[in-house]
């Protein structure tokens, strides 16, 4: 809490202060028209596509999720692009960076949808305090498209702004959502794009965040710090969602969207946790990484 030491005048103010609707440029990041399709329209939502060694040395297609953050970037996990491999018969990772590529509008994996437009890689930014290949803090990317993405096709997410941590979020009570493809149980820890373990179409479910006692009881082994931070709810549904997948909050006066964290492990979601990284601990990095390019879409 010594990082936010006016988080509770925050809060009282922001509980006390009358709040009016305002009206929103529908040109900026995060906003939906029609508030009660704000699950069915993320046209923020990417399907990440890296070509790597399997654990068998063949080629294979790797899956996760991500999300597009202005008109050329999209951020994800950054264990996305760690992959085992045999080596003299020793199991090695190797990061592999080259050989990607992004679609935005891509509803159901296994059918082309007429509104979805594919991109590669210029460039994919790994955040510099990530410790491959399983570490859970910093576990973030960059990818960096060839082309901008049509604003009237593809509206970016907003970035959370930096006053408002997930501590703020859990007192207000302010409601989530995740989406993603997902790989059902039993084939949670892949990532390989097959028949048998995507779900192909992608989902939108409404999950509520989890203080950090009840995070650290479902992850004892892992040492967690204040950027990591969990949120889940009954039933398998937690279970939506891909390494990378987008977890959001919507602004409940202005029915902005902003993007508030990135799924990075998935192991505990039969038990109804997902964790996440937390962005506003990252905004300077992302900020610098892309040229404060959102600040674009966040002022019009």
């Amino acid at each position: 809490m010594d990082n936010y030491m006016d988080l509770r005048t925050v809060m009282d103010t922001i509980k006390n202060k009358e709040q009016r609707p305002k009206r929103i440029n529908p040109a900026r990041c995060g906003y939906i028209k029609h508030e009660k399709n704000y699950l069915k329209h993320w046209t923020w939502l990417a399907a990440v596509y890296v070509n790597s060694p399997d654990k068998y040395n063949a080629t294979s297609l790797q899956f996760c999720s991500g999300t597009l953050i202005c008109g050329q970037w999209v951020i994800t996990a950054a264990s996305c692009f760690y992959h085992t491999y045999q080596n003299n018969g020793t199991e090695e990772f190797k990061r592999t960076t080259e050989a990607m590529f992004v679609v935005l509008g891509e509803k159901d994996l296994m059918h082309e949808n007429r509104n979805q437009m594919n991109f590669y890689a210029e460039g994919v930014f790994i955040h510099p305090d990530f410790r491959a290949p399983d570490g859970l803090e910093h576990n973030l990317a960059l990818v960096k498209l060839n082309a901008p993405a049509p604003p009237k096709r593809f509206r970016p997410v907003c970035l959370p702004p930096a006053e408002r941590p997930i501590l703020l979020h859990l007192e207000l009570n302010i409601n989530v959502s995740i989406a993603g493809w997902g790989l059902p149980p039993p084939f949670d820890n892949e990532r390989e794009v097959t028949g048998g373990t995507v779900r192909f179409r992608s989902s939108n479910i409404s999950v509520a965040l989890e203080t950090e006692d009840r995070c650290r009881m479902h992850d004892e082994q892992q040492p967690m710090s204040g950027s990591i931070f969990c949120a889940g709810g009954l039933g398998m549904q937690t279970c939506i969602g891909d390494l990378g997948s987008p977890i959001v909050a919507v602004d409940p006066f202005t029915n902005i969207h902003h993007l508030i964290g990135v799924l990075t492990r998935r192991s505990k979601c039969q038990q109804g946790i997902n964790q996440y990284t937390e962005l506003t601990r990252h905004l300077k990095w992302i900020s610098d990484t892309i040229d404060n390019c959102h600040s674009i879409h966040a002022n019009i």
